[in-house]
């Protein structure tokens, strides 16, 4: 937490005071502290205790259908929804290049880039802006419904957060490898803590790339034309 390069905490007086409790016997009480320290990234970024990790969270869904209109009638600005030419997974191994080194300890080398150009280049479902401060503390989860029972290869599943002036931020990623025949499939996104402002909205992506962690796809996909909903799960805790 002393590298972070966004808000860099000195830990090690915790550290003294955990010590001076198991090792040298005093009785200061670290053993009614809070759990879990953690950096709350995204708009209002503070170190915050939790009891416990997870935290105490309500799962709220958000179920996105999607409608097979033509490109012609969605522009890069739709809000929801999406055309065959967006639901097509394009085998464009670049996809992912701007997340940097995302999820890997850094000083402030590698950190991701503003992701609206990679997800312009993904099938992509932009959810209306959340009404209210919010903040995901866990897992989130999707749910792929399919319009067949399909054994898709492989899926990558990004969360972004998307500003007003349409800066996309990568929130948690997700990704599906080889998934068995069915109609339903579910993807694990890495986990997080993150403030989602006022005013923002939440963008899900699904490609077949994660540029450099995972090894360029062969043919394209074509998955994405069964895909008939989407499913999130938001594990939203307290503020």
């Amino acid at each position: 937490p002393d590298l972070s390069p966004f808000d860099p905490w000195d830990y090690r007086p915790l550290a003294l005071h955990w010590w001076d409790h198991w090792l040298n016997g005093a009785d200061n009480g670290v053993m009614n502290e809070a759990s879990v320290l953690l950096d709350v990234q995204g708009a209002l970024r503070h170190w915050r205790a939790f009891e416990s990790w997870p935290p105490s969270i309500k799962n709220r869904p958000i179920r996105i259908e999607c409608e097979n209109r033509s490109a012609a009638d969605i522009g890069e600005n739709e809000e929801r929804g999406c055309s065959d030419a967006q639901m097509m997974l394009q085998s464009d191994p670049t996809v992912g290049a701007l997340g940097g080194l995302f999820g890997t300890v850094t000083s402030g080398f590698g950190l991701p880039r503003d992701q609206h150009d990679d997800d312009m280049r993904c099938s992509r479902f932009t959810v209306p802006s959340v009404e209210e401060h919010t903040v995901l503390a866990g897992r989130p989860l999707v749910k792929l419904f399919w319009s067949t029972e399909i054994a898709p290869s492989r899926v990558v599943v990004r969360l972004s957060d998307i500003a007003p002036s349409r800066q996309s931020i990568l929130i948690a990623s997700g990704i599906l490898e080889e998934g068995e025949l069915a109609a339903v499939h579910q993807v694990t996104f890495s986990p997080t803590c993150y403030s989602l402002a006022a005013g923002h909205k939440l963008r899900i992506t699904l490609s077949d790339a994660d540029f450099p962690r995972l090894w360029p796809a062969g043919a394209a996909s074509e998955i994405a034309k069964h895909l008939r909903a989407i499913e999130l799960a938001l594990p939203v805790t307290r503020i």
